[in-house]
């Protein structure tokens, strides 16, 4: 909810003290962006899981294949 220039998030769970939070802004991709907008809303947080920009993904990702597992019998 945005009110003026203040923005409430409502959490879906309990968030204990000093906790750190995390926020995907999605920036809404405009047809007059400038040729380096991926640049000017890159995102350095260096989470493992952050795709790298602020901006809404430009196209849909892709689900990452998993690596087929075999499945054994165990000895005892």
């Amino acid at each position: 909810m945005i009110e003026g220039r203040r923005v409430f998030i409502d959490a879906v769970r309990a968030i204990e003290p000093g906790e750190e939070l995390t926020y995907d802004y999605q920036i809404q991709r405009e047809p007059d962006d400038p040729p380096d907008v991926d640049a000017i809303f890159a995102c350095h947080c260096g989470s493992a899981r952050c795709r790298g920009s602020m901006l809404w993904p430009s196209r849909p990702r892709q689900a990452r294949r998993r690596p087929a597992t075999r499945n054994r019998t165990l000895r005892p």
